[in-house]
């Protein structure tokens, strides 16, 4: 049987909404996220700095494989 902290943490992303909108506030977000991070980090693109942005917003955990992606979330950390 698997821990219940697992099944837990598993049972929050799957239950996840299948889409979040982005309103100004979050556009706004992202805005200034890129305009702090882009000059250092070639990579990011548009829609990196919107999941981010939202990601703070929401208060929401990030899951990702590529870290590197979001060099504007300091405590992320690889989903693996």
């Amino acid at each position: 049987m698997r821990a219940t902290g697992e099944v837990e943490a598993r049972e929050r992303f799957f239950g996840a909404p299948a889409g979040v909108p982005v309103d100004v506030g979050v556009a706004r977000a992202a805005g200034g996220l890129a305009r702090r991070h882009r000059a250092a980090h070639t990579g990011i693109d548009d829609a990196g700095c919107l999941i981010a942005a939202t990601a703070r917003m929401r208060d929401a955990e990030l899951l990702t494989s590529n870290v590197r992606h979001f060099p504007m979330l300091s405590d992320l950390r690889a989903a693996y």
